[in-house]
Formats: structure tokens, sequence, C-alpha cells
């Protein structure tokens, strides 16, 4: 997708709801990063310097750098296990998040998507019960407890920093 713009409605519908076909495995979606970059550089959600689009070939390209930069430092720093265990449990309760979604957008009056959820509400039900399990048995473990921790206290002080930031009055 690098060199044309991705349409403005597909880039906000990515954001809030991942449809069920594209929740494959999680290292499969790097692809994106640079369209999920776009639209929230696009929507004024990273930081001004951050979000400087490339004048020729309409990418954030300073993002872009950024994602690159600190993937290369976790790669070089950390094992392969505990990049994975790091992957899976910053990015895992976004998909559940996703896929929760389905239960909102169900309700809309006119909602009428292009994809039906087989199985729903039993399937997207137990999708967020094995994230829940995940997420639960990572602080329980001793081994990874301290680890998920600090995980989830860089994801949740994201929240504070967003309203602080780029996220005034909205």
């Amino acid at each position: 997708s690098i060199g044309r713009r991705p349409e403005r409605r597909h880039l906000r519908l990515v954001l809030r709801q991942e449809p069920p076909h594209r929740l494959r495995v999680p290292i499969a979606r790097r692809h994106d990063c640079d369209d999920v970059l776009f639209a929230m550089a696009e929507d004024g959600m990273l930081f001004a310097p951050i979000a400087r689009v490339h004048p020729k070939y309409q990418t954030p390209y300073v993002a872009i750098g950024l994602v690159a930069t600190l993937g290369l430092i976790f790669v070089l720093i950390l094992r392969f296990e505990k990049l994975a265990d790091t992957f899976v449990i910053a990015m895992i309760p976004f998909y559940a998040l996703g896929v929760a979604a389905i239960y909102r957008l169900r309700r809309r009056p006119g909602y009428s998507p292009s994809f039906r959820t087989p199985g729903y509400p039993v399937v997207p039900a137990l999708f967020i019960a094995s994230v829940a399990y995940l997420l639960l048995n990572a602080l329980l473990d001793e081994g990874s407890r301290m680890w998920a921790l600090g995980i989830f206290a860089v994801l949740l002080a994201g929240i504070p920093v967003f309203h602080m930031t780029v996220g005034k009055g909205k």
C-alpha cells in the first residue's frame, strides 16, 4: 500500500473493528502497519512530528521509521520467547476488543455487513473467553507475571498520555 492513499472510510473501520477473516497469525499483520499509522496521522491521533506525511509517497514516514526502530531495538535486546510473549500480551487484548465490537455493531439500526460471523454469538464469545484465559494465565504464571504487568502498565499509561496530548477535546 506504499505510494497510494488508502480510503479514509476503510481505515476508520480497521481502527474500530477487525473483520473476522483478518484475525489470523498476528505477525502476518505487519503489512497493515503503514495503513493504520496513516489513518492515525490523518485523524490527528499521533503527535504532530510523528504524523508527518511524505510529500511524494503519501505515507507517515516518521511513524513508520519509529515503529521500525522500536522493532529493531526489541529484536536486538530480547530473546525470541520474550519477544513473542510481549507481542501477544500487548496485541491480543486489542483483537479481543475488535471482536467484542461485533456485539455492539449488530445492534445498530441498518447494520448490514458484507461478512456475517459464523456461529454468532458463540464464536466471538469463545474467542473473547480464550483471550481472557491467556491474559489471566500470563498474570498467574510466576515466570511471566512481572513481564505481563509491565506490558499492561505501558498499555494503560497510554490512556492518560492520549488524553493529555492528542486526545484533548475529543
